[in-house]
Order: C-alpha cells, then structure tokens, then sequence
C-alpha cells in the first residue's frame, strides 16, 4: 500500500471526502476535501460543545486563497528562495505555488490539516514539505 493510500485511508476514518478540480490561472488542482462541508459543521455543531475555535476553519476553501495563489504563481521563481505559508489548511495555495516551481513549506498547527495538505500535495505531484507548525505556550 502506498504512502498515499494508507493516508487516504485515515482520513476517510474520520470524514466523508471527494476530490475536486481547482482551476487557478490556466492549471488545475485536484483537492481532497470534506464532502459536503455544511452538513459536517451542522453535525459538529449539533452533537457536542463546540467552541470558536474549535471549528474546522482549515477544512474550507476559501475564495482569498484562489487570489493569493494567482499572485504567487506569477512571481518569479527564485531556485534558493523558499516560501513559507502560515495557516495552510489544506495547502492549495502552497500546492499551486509548489506546481509554478517555487520551493515551498507548507504548514499548519491542526493535525488534520496537515493530513490533507499531505494528501493533496502527493495527489498533485508537489514537491512542497508539509510541517506542523510548532506554536509557543
């Protein structure tokens, strides 16, 4: 079993996930995401106390992200430079930046979050490095 299958499976231990195209500037992605996300937030919500930030905020694409990925995709590619994305949820725009061949490291505190940004950047064939986010007490 492959890198790749074994964490689709753990993933779909604990969620119900499709994979869709991501067009942005001429190239697509395809992303692993929560299937029907509204009806997951409806569930989490309704069967136990869920705080604000213990929301899935990772989980959602977010239409700022398809803007940012644009932009860094049209910067020019600087081979001993590397781009840190913050925050990345499922990683599409550190995916899309990777794809435009910028070095980049992916990351997140969540570790769901990093389950699919890994998932999604071998789907995708990205070189990025996908890390924990390690953040002080």
């Amino acid at each position: 079993m492959s890198e790749l299958d074994l964490l689709l499976e753990q993933i779909r231990q604990k969620y119900n996930v499709e994979i869709v195209p991501l067009k942005v500037a001429g190239k697509v992605l395809q992303v692993l995401q929560i299937k029907d996300f509204e009806s997951y937030i409806e569930e989490l919500v309704e069967t136990k106390p869920v705080g604000l930030m213990d929301l899935p905020y990772w989980a959602k694409l977010w239409e700022s992200g398809f803007l940012l990925a644009y932009f860094l995709g049209k910067q020019p590619v600087v081979p001993w430079n590397r781009m840190l994305e913050i925050g990345a949820g499922m990683g599409t725009v550190g995916l899309y930046a990777s794809l435009c061949g910028h070095n980049v490291t992916i990351t997140d505190i969540d570790d769901d979050a990093l389950l699919f940004a890994r998932a999604n950047a071998m789907i995708n064939g990205a070189k990025a490095e996908v890390k924990k986010l390690s953040v002080p007490k």
